[in-house]
């Protein structure tokens, strides 16, 4: 959504209470330096309630690479241009070549590589940035859909993929700015797609 669901066709939670990111560690006691690593975690921020969003750990770039984040990006517009929300993206290959790359730095630096994003781009503020596309529970619905579907058949590592799930499921319904309904947005929790996986 930088710029479906063969179980749920039919149905069609980045910032703390402030609406600003913020880092946390994990504690002041001598630990390994996995278990003290400093996470980046948006809290829970009032409208309709949005999620917390954790953010990935490094461990997301040093199990897949570069190479790999930058596969899963391009395949998941691949999946975008075919659905039903295809009109939200540029209809000339210029210029949603660069929203392809864009998001793939954006990806990449999240998941603890290059900061590619930030150093070209500034803060990410990806709600902000979206602001002039309409983005409803629906789209946000497929959008969701289709990062599943980039996942598995790009063959994402299993043993890395909830947590990026994880990150990717609340950032989405971050990304809703326009309401279509009083209920709250649809969560998938990665439990509930984990035999997709395992097929």
């Amino acid at each position: 959504m930088d710029n479906h669901d063969s179980q749920n066709e039919g149905s069609a939670s980045f910032q703390n209470d402030t609406g600003h990111c913020c880092c946390t560690g994990q504690g002041e006691s001598a630990k390994s330096p996995e278990e003290s690593e400093e996470r980046h975690v948006c809290g829970a921020k009032v409208d309709f309630v949005y999620p917390e969003v954790p953010f990935p750990s490094p461990r997301i770039f040093a199990a897949a690479g570069e190479r790999a984040l930058r596969k899963l990006v391009h395949r998941h517009h691949e999946y975008l241009l075919k659905s039903p929300i295809h009109y939200l993206f540029p209809p000339d290959k210029e210029s949603l070549e660069k929203l392809v790359n864009r998001a793939a730095d954006f990806v990449v630096e999240m998941c603890g590589g290059p900061r590619y994003y930030t150093t070209t781009r500034g803060e990410p503020r990806m709600r902000s940035r979206h602001f002039s596309t309409t983005i409803d529970e629906r789209a946000r619905e497929i959008w969701l859909i289709c990062y599943r579907d980039a996942l598995k058949e790009t063959g994402f590592p299993l043993p890395i993929l909830e947590e990026f799930w994880r990150w990717i499921e609340p950032f989405s319904i971050r990304m809703i700015n326009r309401r279509t309904t009083w209920d709250p947005p649809r969560r998938v929790p990665f439990a509930s797609i984990r035999d997709s996986f395992l097929t």
